[in-house]
C-alpha cells in the first residue's frame, strides 16, 4: 500500500440516520461497531492520519460546526482545523463497509497522478478525495453560506471542484453499496452468514 504524504482520511458519522431510525455508526458489524470498522478501513488505506466527522468517545472526531449541512458541513468542519494547503483529504461515508483499502489509495494515487482538485468513482459522490486549496476552501464556504440548503451537497461540490472521474469494473460496484435502511441492513447481515 503506497503511502501518501500529507494526507488525512476522513470518515463522515455527523448525520442523523433518520432513515436508519438509529445511529449507523453504533451498528454491530463483525464484533464491532461499523464506526470502528470504517476507521480500521481508513487507517489501511494509505493516509496519515485518521479522524471521524461527529462525536463519538474513543475515536479522534471532528465535530460539526454548521449544523445540517450534511457531508459537506462535515468537510467544512475539517478544513477549519487548520491543514495545510496541497493535503490530501480521502472522504467516505461510515454506512459503506464493503469499501476496501487497496481502492481507497488508488483514489489518492489517482488523485495526484491526474494533478486534479477532487476525484470520485464514476456514478458516486463518496469515496471521494480532494486537495486542500484555496478552490475547495471558497466553493465549500459558498455551498455552507448558501440560502438553498438543497444545493450544498456533495455532488455540487463535486460538480463545483470540476472533479476527475475514475472507472471502475463492474465487478467492484459492490464495494459502493451503503445501507440506509433497516431491511437493507437487514439483507446485508444475511448476506454475510
Amino acid at each position: 500500500m503506497q503511502l501518501i504524504k500529507h494526507s488525512v482520511g476522513i470518515v463522515l458519522a455527523g448525520g442523523r440516520s433518520t432513515r436508519m431510525g438509529r445511529d449507523k455508526a453504533l451498528l454491530s458489524f463483525r464484533g464491532r461497531r461499523l464506526i470502528d470498522h470504517m476507521v480500521d478501513i481508513m487507517a489501511r488505506s494509505g493516509v496519515e492520519t485518521v479522524a471521524v466527522s461527529g462525536s463519538y468517545p474513543g475515536l479522534p472526531c471532528i465535530e460539526d460546526r454548521v449544523f445540517n449541512r450534511g457531508p459537506v458541513g462535515g468537510l467544512h468542519s475539517v478544513l477549519a482545523t487548520g491543514l495545510s494547503l496541497g493535503t490530501a483529504i480521502l472522504v467516505v461515508p461510515v454506512d459503506m463497509p464493503n469499501l476496501n483499502p487497496s481502492l481507497l489509495n488508488r483514489l489518492l494515487i489517482e488523485l495526484y497522478d491526474t494533478n486534479s482538485h477532487a476525484i470520485q468513482i464514476e456514478g458516486y459522490e463518496m469515496p471521494s478525495a480532494y486537495i486542500v486549496s484555496e478552490l475547495l476552501k471558497k466553493n465549500i464556504e459558498e455551498l455552507i453560506m448558501g440560502a438553498n440548503p438543497s444545493l450544498c451537497s456533495m455532488r455540487v461540490l463535486l460538480e463545483k471542484m470540476h472533479a476527475t472521474s475514475l472507472s471502475l469494473s463492474q465487478q467492484n460496484r459492490e464495494a459502493f453499496n451503503n445501507i440506509n435502511f433497516p431491511a437493507e441492513w437487514l439483507r446485508f447481515e444475511q448476506d454475510l452468514k
